[in-house]
C-alpha cells in the first residue's frame, strides 16, 4: 500500500511539472 502511495506521489509530482512547463511555454 505505502509503495502504491509513493508511486502516486511521485506521478503527481511529474504531472504537476509538466503542466508548469505547458503553462509556461503555452503562454
Amino acid at each position: 500500500k505505502i509503495k502504491w502511495f509513493k508511486t502516486m506521489k511521485s506521478i503527481a509530482k511529474f504531472i504537476a511539472k509538466e503542466q508548469m512547463k505547458k503553462h509556461l511555454g503555452g503562454e
